[in-house]
């Protein structure tokens, strides 16, 4: 029964698309303790399936920890466990693994990196010699990774012109190829004491965010998170329904407003450093400018979108970040 006594839907959640960021806004413990999964939102209202959604008092807390009081329907219990399982697997105990992908003369430095990243996960860390000359590599690896790893960790080298003419490098065919986030390692910066999350009003946000929190709990590091808009023409600047700041965002119903907003309110939550950023203008440009000044150990970025007509109307981040930048550069999937 919901508040006014009108009787809950059964709910199939095989209909249902997950949707990872909204399921975030429960708090895990309470989600796994009363089998509740939020599944849908619509102009600010929230639908929750729940196994036993005649429990009042799990409602309750339900709806104060959501701070709002959301629709409840009934959904299968074991089918509510198993997608909460999906959405908190990296917090819930599941095995974290590593995949470190080297050439020989760089092994024991990416090596090294990889082990104390990988330290305070408990992480296990497996590794796989990188050969560009070789034409098996990435089969290779397309097969190691069906044993399923968490992220893969590359050592970038050195390319010559004519290769970076003439091939892509193999950090955008990995990408390209496997749906695993991947960290790559120009220069390895230890410890993690600085990290910078470029959020891009993107669904790729949530899993942005998830990496950063994740490894700012463990190393005590402090986030940064840098929002970026476009530019206003020059034709509506100085007018101020055009002008959009730090607070104007945080306070609108757009994509990149609310996930800014939910990333703020998850670092208050996990009582971390953090700072929010907002600029205008090119992306790759201002990431730049950011780095430029900003003495970061981690760089932390969602994958350019796989539709090529968004690419070429906003333009990609990741691949020119991976050409001009120095630090290690975590792609999240």
């Amino acid at each position: 029964m919901n508040e006014d006594n009108r009787p809950t839907r059964p709910l199939f959640l095989d209909q249902v698309t997950l949707n990872p960021e909204l399921a975030r806004r429960l708090p895990p413990d309470l989600a796994f303790r009363c089998h509740t999964l939020p599944v849908a939102e619509s102009d600010g209202a929230i639908t929750v399936a729940m196994a036993n959604p005649g429990d009042l008092r799990a409602r309750n807390a339900i709806a104060a920890a959501l701070g709002t009081s959301p629709f409840f329907v009934q959904g299968d219990r074991e089918t509510i466990d198993t997608l909460l399982a999906e959405v908190w697997s990296t917090e819930i105990g599941f095995q974290t693994r590593f995949l470190v992908c080297s050439t020989q003369n760089r092994f024991e430095e990416v090596n090294d990196y990889a082990c104390r990243l990988g330290s305070l996960l408990h992480a296990e860390i497996e590794y796989l010699e990188l050969n560009e000359e070789s034409g098996f590599f990435l089969n290779n690896l397309t097969k190691k990774a069906e044993d399923g790893y968490n992220l893969i960790i590359l050592g970038a080298q050195d390319r010559p012109i004519k290769k970076r003419l003439f091939s892509r490098p193999v950090s955008e065919r990995i990408l390209s190829q496997l749906p695993i986030p991947l960290l790559v390692v120009q220069k390895t910066r230890w410890p993690l004491s600085k990290m910078l999350i470029l959020l891009r009003g993107e669904e790729g946000d949530c899993s942005t965010v998830d990496w950063g929190i994740r490894l700012a709990q463990a190393y005590n590091a402090t986030i940064t998170l840098l929002a970026i808009v476009p530019s206003i023409p020059v034709m509506y600047q100085g007018l101020k329904r055009f002008e959009v700041g730090l607070y104007e965002l945080l306070s609108t119903e757009c994509a990149l407003g609310q996930r800014l907003r939910r990333a703020a309110e998850r670092l208050v939550k996990e009582n971390l450093n953090g700072t929010l950023r907002l600029r205008q203008g090119s992306p790759e440009w201002q990431s730049r400018y950011e780095l430029s000044v900003g003495d970061y150990d981690l760089v932390i970025v969602s994958a350019d979108p796989d539709d090529w007509l968004h690419r070429y109307i906003m333009g990609g981040l990741v691949y020119p970040l991976l050409h001009w930048t120095d630090r290690p550069v975590l792609i999240a999937k």
